[in-house]
């Protein structure tokens, strides 16, 4: 699911011609618009890993949704047209959220992540995003 996905957007055309004609601005979000993500974000993890049992579910399941939507947001930042349409409906993200929305989560979630990170040293928590 996840590849198909992948290779109809790259052959949807070049990212770097789309990423100049949609630009981003990082604009102030609400607490509703940040849990509407996160429902958006859950539910492509229950969708993930649905799909990935029901190929055989008698197998371990090892996926990281979370690292999943993190790239394909990355991706949907830079895309439009008709690749926009498809990674929001993949991601679950809601017509109701602009794309600079979702921008302005990614950047407070980002922002948060770095405040974490300065007030303990308890425990570190990174993602790495690799496809091996």
């Amino acid at each position: 699911m996840v590849i198909l996905l992948l290779i109809i957007v790259i052959m949807a055309g070049p990212l770097s011609v789309v990423a100049q004609q949609c630009p981003l601005t990082v604009v102030p979000v609400s607490d509703a618009q940040v849990k509407t993500l996160r429902d958006s974000r859950m539910q492509l993890a229950v969708d993930l890993l649905r799909s990935v049992v029901s190929q055989d579910p008698t197998q371990n399941v090892f996926l990281s949704p979370y690292s999943i939507f993190s790239a394909f947001q990355l991706l949907f930042f830079a895309t439009s047209g008709r690749s926009e349409e498809i990674i929001r409906k993949f991601l679950h993200i809601r017509n109701n959220l602009t794309k600079n929305d979702v921008v302005g989560i990614y950047a407070l979630e980002r922002e948060q992540n770095g405040r974490n990170r300065n007030i303990t040293n308890e425990y570190e928590l990174d993602s790495a995003n690799k496809i091996y």
